[in-house]
């Protein structure tokens, strides 16, 4: 309702357009949360496939080196096959933890690298 109809409406007619416009704005809100969480929740899946990528790109030259030299080893085909999966499944505990990051005077701090993460 346009603010000059509001005022020249009837105290009744002002309650119920005030009503609607509050269901109206109610609705409105709940789709952008639904659409902020659905956004959110795509994006938390990317992050972990990208994640799962640059694992797989960083591990695949050890375990492919790790198949080779136990290759007479039938035993330890399954496990190196587990290991790697273990590896891409929680590689955030292969990662370094961010009191060791913060203690290696070798590591360089994101804002250091020009990062706005």
């Amino acid at each position: 309702m346009e603010p000059e109809a509001f005022k020249a409406s009837s105290e009744d007619q002002q309650k119920q357009g005030a009503g609607a416009d509050r269901r109206t704005g109610g609705k409105a809100a709940a789709h952008r949360l639904r659409r902020r969480t659905r956004l959110r929740r795509q994006q938390v899946a990317s992050l972990r496939e990208l994640n799962r990528q640059t694992a797989t790109f960083a591990t695949e030259q050890a375990i492919e080196d790790l198949r080779k030299a136990f290759a007479g080893y039938d035993e330890l085909k399954v496990w190196i096959g587990d290991l790697e999966q273990d590896v891409l499944e929680h590689f955030d505990r292969f990662r370094p933890s961010s009191r060791a990051r913060t203690t290696n005077p070798l590591h360089l701090h994101d804002n250091q690298l020009g990062s706005t993460m």
